[in-house]
């Protein structure tokens, strides 16, 4: 992922005509072909005599095979493949890169991509979780080419990556969670202005960092599941025990510490070593911050999941026992509004709708978009420029979503160690 990474890629991935930039050996170290070199057919015709079915390769052409692969005809061609690699070694901001969308309604083609995805990460990231020791090369490979594509859609517009992944209804499985923290937490690194290998590292570790659990009970895994002590013991291990995984990955190394400090808090009442404020990671910091949100609108043992407007409320009322850092928290709050993308919200004028878009300023007056049933195109309302304001935050009923009193608010007792 980096510049020494290598990855597995089965013979036949390797076209005719493509010229190594580094030399690819067999797993005794003998020289298979050179760089510098143009392969030709015949050469990988002598690989296969000889039995060989794989080759090890350099990140650098591995990611210049990919980049060369045209997107079909009813494909959206993403952010290019180099373009994404060199974020990993990149001191600029992606911020100051992306496009300006205000006023764009959602991409339709970017939607099934971001869809695709979130589909695919809830197979894929099960498997690599359960095969990321005893076989690592692949694991990476997988997962590297599922963050990547995570990392190009969410740069395309990251109001519709993020809108769009915290409203999916598959929210309850591990697997889409992840992709919901490491978008989040991207988005969030992306608005305090990181340098845009941060971002990346950031994006990984948040994608990492769970990824022991789908080799222990599935009861730790579920939301919703009441722990024993016995079972709350071997949850708070989990992070050291995904660290552990990950030793023997071409990795960076801030990446496998953020990994163990994900669930650490600043005040030390975090697991799984009672860290605080400056021995913790900034990046597990972040991530710390979104997990809390997500960990908040997502079901716990006993409840429902908490509406979006309300798990805001929550973490703000929460803050009074400082467990985030004030910087951290503002960014958390400009990347969702305090009526979050992707949450339904109802206008002053009575009708309903879906906050899409950011303001250009400010926390409360989003972009919303109406559906309605006289006209094919949505409508998108901005609020920002708007007589029309917010009237009231509307709760799921699919997924059942809670409402909290401003009352109840006041007094609430929460952390995010909790499900």
């Amino acid at each position: 992922m980096h510049s020494g990474a290598r990855f597995e890629i089965a013979l036949g991935e390797l076209p005719v005509g493509f010229t190594l930039s580094q030399p690819v050996h067999d797993h005794a170290g003998v020289l298979l072909l050179a760089a510098n070199h143009t392969v030709t057919a015949d050469q990988l015709q002598q690989l296969h005599h000889r039995g060989i079915a794989t080759l090890s390769l350099h990140a650098h052409d591995r990611r210049r095979i990919l980049s060369s692969q045209a997107p079909g005809p009813n494909q959206t061609k993403p952010l290019a493949v180099s373009a994404v690699d060199q974020l990993w070694t990149s001191e600029t901001p992606i911020r100051g890169k992306l496009a300006d969308r205000y006023g764009e309604s959602p991409c339709p083609k970017r939607q099934k991509r971001i869809d695709s995805l979130l589909t695919k990460a809830i197979s894929d990231l099960v498997v690599i979780g359960k095969s990321l020791r005893v076989d690592s090369n692949s694991a990476k490979l997988s997962l590297t080419e599922l963050f990547e594509s995570l990392a190009a859609v969410l740069i395309e517009d990251p109001d519709q990556t993020i809108g769009s992944l915290l409203s999916a209804s598959e929210a309850r499985e591990l697997s889409a969670r992840i992709v919901q923290l490491a978008a989040l937490s991207m988005a969030m690194s992306i608005e305090l202005k990181m340098p845009a290998s941060a971002t990346m590292e950031i994006g990984l570790a948040a994608m990492l960092h769970d990824v022991s659990l789908f080799r222990m009970s599935p009861r730790l895994r579920s939301p919703v599941s009441y722990l024993s002590p016995e079972e709350r013991w071997e949850y708070e291990s989990h992070p050291l025990e995904s660290q552990e995984m990950l030793v023997s990955l071409d990795i960076p190394h801030a990446v496998k510490l953020t990994v163990a400090q994900v669930h650490e808090q600043l005040d030390g009442s975090g697991f799984p070593r009672q860290l605080t404020e400056a021995r913790i990671h900034p990046y597990a910091k972040v991530i710390n911050a979104a997990d809390a949100y997500l960990r908040i609108i997502g079901p716990g043992p006993g409840r429902p999941p908490i509406g979006a407007h309300d798990a805001i409320g929550v973490i703000l009322h929460t803050q009074r026992r400082r467990l985030f850092e004030p910087y951290i928290l503002r960014a958390l709050i400009s990347v969702l509004t305090l009526f979050p993308l992707g949450s339904t919200v109802q206008l002053s004028d009575g009708r309903i709708g879906q906050v899409v878009r950011r303001p250009r300023k400010g926390f409360d007056a989003p972009t919303v978009r109406i559906d309605s049933a006289s006209t094919s195109e949505p409508r998108l309302v901005m609020l920002d420029s708007s007589n029309l304001k917010i009237a009231s935050p509307q709760r799921s009923r699919v997924d059942e979503q809670l409402r909290i009193p401003r009352e109840v608010l006041r007094r609430t007792v929460w952390h995010p160690s909790n499900y």
